[in-house]
């Protein structure tokens, strides 16, 4: 691969063997691909959008996950990589489970 900064679709789905449709669907099921469009609304894609195509392509037909196990291992990476996200999420958890409890106690009949 040269040293582009956008390929076009022909190009990314001779380079990674797949079909537009295919690529567009993966688009718009999994929460990482979102691919910019250049002036005349064509997808343009950039090296990082390749290899995570690429990654997708793995994950789907070398280690046989579906659509949606592509999806949660995408949701689990990104917790990964921001721990206060799902750090935050616990928390506000917990605070829900803090008023349930507080409602329940002040519905209660003494």
């Amino acid at each position: 691969m040269g040293e582009k900064l956008y390929y076009k679709m022909k190009e990314v789905c001779s380079l990674l063997d797949l079909a537009p449709h295919v690529i567009r669907f993966w688009e718009k099921e999994l929460p990482n691909l979102s691919f910019r469009k250049n002036g005349s609304g064509h997808r343009v894609f950039s090296k990082a959008d390749i290899d995570r195509l690429e990654a997708v392509k793995k994950m789907l037909y070398t280690e046989g996950l579906t659509i949606e196990g592509v999806r949660k291992r995408i949701r689990a990476s990104e917790d990964k990589a921001n721990p206060s996200k799902t750090n935050l999420l616990g928390e506000i958890k917990e605070i829900k489970d803090l008023v349930q409890d507080l409602i329940k106690s002040l519905d209660s009949p003494r």
